[in-house]
């Protein structure tokens, strides 16, 4: 939890070296962020456990029981927030430095490596030119990034970074937290954070994020990706489906020309012409293929140019390995025509 002034009311003994008491926080929200396992240690040093309470989370003016840990007396009462709660184990109870702020844009820097180039504005700039590769900033969503870049003039210019938690999503643009992170859990144990990181960090000890791997775009590439279902009926939940030229999906069928492009199983059913996630057979990697005039489903292969290409048979002499990489694809969302991505299936298919 937070390292917090309390005081200490109406401390009394309940036998067996337990105690109640009532506690008052200096910042009455944070009392929510007391736990069961949390100390507290009153006006002149003696500390006791917490062992339950009425509430968890605890609600300022509450009751809670504690043990002590080093002196069986009474916790001393004071009425001046002279008395702390705090969890055991947290080196830094505040931070170095931390602020918050706006994320304005951001694209990937190195997609095999989860890296991105982000822009930002922070509140207090004074902080924000403390921080040093290696510390941590939370997007919108909640997510964690790392920094591994940062020019001389800090963020005055795009800084680089890299997800905590490899699922390949792209920084979120809005409302942003940059700090450093504490010595013992590696995570920000400052004032309380602005939402909506609050509701994923709920300032303790670790990162919380409620996600389905893969969802969104960037980074390391998705591992899942909105498709829109043209065939005509719904596709079931777990069905393999196949990609057509026209960029929508229709189920994989290995004796119907439309059904032959596998790219992937459906990850919830998705009616017709509606559009719905499908795990993909590889990454997905947004605008690699963005210009190059391919179709929706067609094999891509490394061409004798080092860039790509659909016809393998259009290689000189007989010395190519022929390595397909993967299959070209429109972007997510609603079907088109117009390849942008390429979705990773590489193969050596022919050696010399």
């Amino acid at each position: 939890m937070l390292s917090q002034g309390i005081y200490i009311y109406q401390p009394a003994s309940v036998g067996s070296g337990d105690y109640t008491a009532t506690l008052y926080f200096s910042s009455s929200t944070k009392a929510k962020y007391l736990a069961i396992g949390d100390y507290l240690e009153d006006s002149v040093g003696n500390k006791y456990e917490v062992i339950s309470g009425t509430t968890i989370p605890f609600s300022d003016g509450a009751t809670v029981k504690v043990h002590y840990l080093d002196n069986d007396v009474s916790p001393v009462q004071d009425i001046g927030f002279d008395s702390k709660a705090y969890t055991p184990g947290q080196i830094d109870y505040a931070p170095k430095y931390r602020t918050s702020g706006n994320i304005t844009s951001a694209s990937i820097y190195a997609s095999e490596e989860y890296e991105y180039t982000v822009s930002a504005t922070w509140d207090s700039p004074s902080q924000s030119n403390q921080v040093v590769v290696g510390d941590k900033f939370v997007d919108k969503s909640g997510k964690e990034y790392e920094i591994t870049f940062l020019t001389g003039s800090k963020f005055g210019d795009p800084f680089r970074c890299k997800e905590v938690e490899k699922i390949g999503q792209l920084p979120e643009i809005g409302v942003a937290t940059v700090y450093h992170p504490t010595e013992n859990q590696e995570f920000f144990q400052g004032m309380e954070l602005t939402d909506p990181a609050r509701t994923n960090i709920f300032n303790r000890d670790k990162v919380i994020i409620d996600q389905k791997l893969g969802i969104g775009s960037g980074g390391g590439g998705s591992l899942t990706k909105s498709m829109q279902n043209k065939s005509g009926a719904t596709i079931d939940a777990g069905k393999p489906v196949s990609k057509k030229a026209d960029g929508s999906i229709v189920p994989a069928d290995s004796d119907s020309a439309d059904g032959q492009t596998f790219v992937g199983i459906t990850v919830d059913s998705i009616a017709d012409d509606a559009t719905g996630d499908v795990y993909l057979v590889g990454q997905n990697i947004p605008g690699a293929l963005t210009g190059l005039g391919f179709t929706p489903g067609q094999d891509i292969f490394i061409s004798e140019s080092t860039g790509f290409t659909n016809n393998p048979d259009s290689f000189s002499g007989g010395d190519d390995t022929i390595t397909r990489v993967g299959i070209a694809d429109c972007a997510a969302g609603a079907a088109s025509d117009t390849v942008t991505d390429l979705i990773i299936f590489a193969e050596i298919q022919v050696t010399p």
